[in-house]
């Protein structure tokens, strides 16, 4: 996690996730545990995920991008009817059609999710494109834990690479955001 030095450690689920220098390969039944402590309680807060999916957008089929444990609970989620949830401090957000970012969505390819914001005004965004604004309220919360790759008890794994996961306790601007989503090597 970014500016928190924390590193995650494979965490038995089937397997363990075969990582290198570059990413984690996740088979769809593996993921990492890392110490959340202090590192999710900011009011503004900002995450990035550089992920290569090896399922499509409209799969049918749950996949954990990240999660916390209940304690002001932060997730991100692809649904088996091919929408997007994602939750902070414990408030679902409302969930995000196939429709609105299918075709941002790149199967095989390096793509970053980047969720930026304060309680009434969270933005959600897919290799620099704004796919979601909620206005939903949420409180900062403090899990002790994340599960990357996995649900908080080890259910619905990712299947991919993932490269990287940051969190910042602040708002990322929208040049930060831009830059950080042209951090993917494309086949466009």
């Amino acid at each position: 996690t970014s500016g928190y030095s924390r590193n995650a450690t494979s965490t038995a689920g089937a397997t363990s996730p075969t990582c290198g220098q570059k990413f984690c390969d996740f088979d769809g039944g593996d993921y990492m545990t890392a110490n959340a402590t202090n590192v999710f309680n900011s009011a503004s807060t900002s995450y990035a995920i550089k992920f290569t999916p090896d399922f499509s957008a409209n799969a049918a089929t749950d996949r954990m991008f990240f999660d916390t444990h209940a304690t002001g609970r932060v997730l991100l989620d692809h649904r088996s009817d091919g929408g997007l949830g994602w939750r902070i401090g414990n408030t679902d957000l409302p969930t995000i059609s196939l429709s609105s970012y299918q075709q941002y969505w790149k199967q095989s390819q390096e793509n970053i999710f980047i969720i930026t914001g304060t309680t009434g005004n969270t933005k959600l965004y897919l290799n620099n494109t704004l796919i979601s604004t909620a206005v939903t309220a949420w409180s900062a919360g403090n899990p002790s834990y994340i599960k990357i790759g996995a649900y908080n008890s080890g259910l619905y794994p990712f299947d991919g690479k993932i490269h990287y996961f940051k969190v910042w306790n602040r708002l990322l601007t929208n040049n930060e955001v831009a830059i950080i989503s042209a951090d993917r090597t494309t086949n466009e």
